[in-house]
């Protein structure tokens, strides 16, 4: 997806001409964003990957004690 070119400048100083809704610093490595919409977007799908880890890490939890940790207890 072409953008219009537009200079932005990193938090480290380093300034970049981007077309790309983020571009990564090359003297940092921070994310560096074309437009605060983008990095609203981008702030949003981490903690959709953040709640997906968490439940599936539940779930995993969750079929141990049930599976594994219950019928031990039970002996």
């Amino acid at each position: 997806m072409a953008l219009e070119p537009k200079t932005v400048t990193c938090q480290c100083g380093a300034e970049y001409r981007i077309r790309r809704p983020v571009h990564y610093c090359t003297a940092c490595g921070r994310a560096v964003f074309y437009s605060e919409g983008y990095r609203r977007r981008d702030r949003l799908n981490n903690y959709y990957v953040y709640l997906a880890v968490a439940v599936v890490i539940g779930f995993v939890v969750y079929i141990f004690i049930e599976m594994i940790a219950d019928p031990l207890l039970k002996m």
